[in-house]
């Protein structure tokens, strides 16, 4: 019987995190589905990105292609927290991971899934399971789409657009 009621807990769980990934906040009322809000503003990032060197492009693209993986393999803090410290290093590195960890952080914050303020990393650890999970699978499905348009955007050798 208890296993039951753990499975029914688990499975109502999954199904209001799903709905609560796919939930739009309130400050977004453009009549956009959340795709096309996560698209836009990854498509955005990737545009500022090429503003910048052919070196911090390249470095961006393999950033967006390596930190999914790196969030599955470690988990969303630790990721995060591996991203901001190189970001507050000096170069076309850490402007690269600076980049990364802003377009993120800023994704995630504007998804109100925290009542804290303060950059991700520092709500992340304040945060319960609960959001930490949703924010860890809406970290995911942003990243798809940051992940594809740096790939699409970010060509070899380009300086600029």
């Amino acid at each position: 019987m208890n296993n039951k009621k753990n499975n029914q807990r688990k499975s109502a769980a999954k199904v209001e995190l799903k709905a609560a990934v796919r939930a739009k906040p309130a400050s977004m009322s453009r009549g956009q589905s959340i795709e096309q809000e996560r698209a836009q503003h990854a498509m955005t990032q990737v545009i500022g990105v090429r503003a910048s060197s052919a070196s911090i492009q390249k470095k961006f693209k393999a950033y967006a292609n390596s930190l999914p993986a790196m969030i599955q393999t470690a988990g969303l803090g630790q990721a995060l927290a591996f991203a901001k410290v190189k970001a507050n290093g000096s170069g076309d590195e850490a402007a690269a991971w600076k980049a990364m960890y802003e377009a993120l952080d800023n994704w995630l914050q504007s998804r109100k899934i925290w009542s804290g303020t303060g950059d991700t990393l520092s709500v992340l650890v304040t945060g319960n399971q609960q959001q930490y999970q949703l924010a860890q699978a809406e970290a995911f499905a942003y990243l798809v789409w940051l992940k594809q348009f740096a790939r699409a955007m970010i060509t070899e050798g380009a300086d600029t657009q």
